[in-house]
């Protein structure tokens, strides 16, 4: 285990840990399952990060270092004018997407509409779709 970059304890294991598809979890604030009000995280989580591959202990050392960081500017300053403006029109055409979805979910907010919710009910009712697997 690790605090800011520095070992903390003393490992509990010497061996590696098979995760099974569909048969895990990733849980933050909780120590163990299935979770409680009395065992839940009195904090905040202010950032984390799952890995894909073991970390050695200089890498928790470079990532929690914040000197390692790169900001966005930073990463963006250092490419070719040409995937800096690529970039750019990609972010502007996400940021219009996210708009856009923002509207339409605005517009399909569930109102109080009885003759919509009559017509999925008799819909729902018909031998049909009763019937069917």
């Amino acid at each position: 285990a690790y605090r800011n970059g520095e070992p903390y304890g003393k490992s509990y294991s010497t061996g590696s840990h098979l995760y099974k598809k569909d048969d895990c979890i990733v849980s933050f604030g909780v120590r163990h399952l299935p979770a409680n009000p009395q065992r839940l995280l009195a904090g905040r989580i202010d950032e984390a990060s799952l890995y894909d591959f073991e970390l050695t202990a200089e890498d928790i050392r470079l990532i929690s270092n914040p000197d390692t960081f790169v900001s966005q500017k930073q990463l963006y300053e250092s490419l070719p004018s040409k995937l800096q403006r690529t970039y750019s029109k990609l972010t502007e055409k996400k940021s219009a997407l996210e708009k856009e979805i923002r509207r339409m979910r605005e517009n399909m907010a569930v109102s109080d509409k009885p003759e919509l919710q009559d017509l999925a009910l008799a819909l729902f009712n018909m031998k049909e779709f009763i019937y069917l697997k």
